[in-house]
C-alpha cells in the first residue's frame, strides 16, 4: 500500500514542530540519518545499531536494508557504493531539497540493481524495468 504525507504526519509526533525544526536547522541536520529515520517511522523498520556500514535497517520479517537518499531531481538516481550480496532491499528515498522531507521513496531488490565497478551500483535497470516499486509519495 502506497503510504503519503498523511501518513508521515501521523507517525511524527508533533508533526508541524518537525518540520520546521529541519526547516530552519537544515544545514546542520544529516540527510542520511533523516532519511533512514523515516523509512523507519513509515514502514515500521528496526534501524540497526550500532550502525552497520552495510545494513541500516531490519524490516518486519528480518529483510535487510540499506536506505540510500538523494535530493529529488526527477531523474534516475546515480551509482552509489553497496555491497548488494548482504542485502534483501534497497529503499532509494528521495528528499525535498528545501524541506528535507521525502517526495518519494522506493523500495528495490537488490538482485534487481547492477554493479557498475568498485561496488558502485547503477538503479537505471531497475527504473527502466519498473522493479522500483514506489511506496511513498508526497
Amino acid at each position: 500500500m502506497l503510504k503519503t504525507r498523511k501518513d508521515l504526519e501521523k507517525v511524527i509526533q508533533d508533526f508541524d514542530q518537525f518540520s520546521e525544526f529541519i526547516y530552519k536547522f537544515k544545514e546542520f541536520i544529516d540527510t542520511g540519518k533523516l532519511a533512514e529515520f523515516y523509512c523507519g517511522k513509515l514502514f515500521d523498520l528496526k534501524l540497526v545499531k550500532p550502525h552497520n556500514s552495510n545494513i541500516d535497517a531490519l524490516g518486519p520479517k528480518g529483510e535487510r536494508i540499506e536506505i540510500k537518499h538523494r535530493f529529488y531531481s526527477g531523474k534516475t538516481p546515480p551509482g552509489m557504493k553497496m555491497n548488494l550480496d548482504i542485502i534483501d532491499y534497497v529503499f532509494y528515498v528521495q528528499l525535498d531539497e528545501n524541506s528535507l522531507l521525502p517526495k518519494e521513496i522506493f523500495k528495490i531488490k537488490s538482485k534487481d540493481i547492477e554493479y557498475k565497478s568498485d561496488k558502485r551500483v547503477s538503479f537505471r535497470k531497475a527504473f527502466r524495468e519498473n522493479k522500483a516499486e514506489l511506496i511513498y509519495q508526497s
